[in-house]
């Protein structure tokens, strides 16, 4: 990403039964974190289009776009300077599970995980996906629009504020 600029990203909370899909990234921002399945947005596409396309480049997943559960502009700051290092419009998506078969891209290990795992696991979570996951994918409707600031040492995150609108 480009100095100066502000990167679109659709993601989406994949629920089967009891278990939530997360992906361990291997490329790009925050690898080797476990995080909500998305990607970035293409030039001219919309919303709905672009989490679909996303989900099954990404997992091979088949998913029915629900909606829009909530919208995230979340900056990322060197945690000794204050220095913004990224700037993320997130879009975070309702879907549910249509089917398909799983399969691993370069982008990832694909996991199932049920809530107690995730809370187990949460430090091996990008901090803004482990809260939009316990805050934000619940219930039916969308009512959020989130400022989050993270900050980043070294391989380590935290998130510094959240403003709710």
């Amino acid at each position: 990403m480009s100095e100066n600029t502000i990167l679109n990203v659709v993601i989406a909370g994949i629920q089967k039964n009891d278990k939530w899909l997360f992906i361990r990234r291997t490329r790009g921002d925050y690898q080797q974190k476990w995080a909500l399945v998305g990607g970035k947005m293409c030039f001219d596409e919309e919303i709905e289009d672009a989490i679909i396309r996303e989900i099954r480049e990404e997992t091979g997943l088949e998913v029915k776009w629900l909606g829009v559960k909530a919208v995230l502009n979340e900056i990322l700051r060197e945690k000794k300077t204050g220095e913004s290092l990224k700037h993320f419009l997130i879009i975070l998506c309702h879907t549910s599970f249509e089917g398909g078969s799983m399969k691993e891209t370069k982008e990832g290990k694909l996991g199932w995980f049920s809530e107690s795992e995730i809370e187990r696991n949460k430090e091996d979570i990008i901090p803004s996906d482990f809260f939009m996951f316990k805050n934000l994918l619940k219930g039916e409707k969308m009512e959020n629009i989130v400022e989050i600031e993270m900050f980043q040492e070294r391989e380590n995150l935290e998130i510094g504020s959240i403003k709710r609108y």
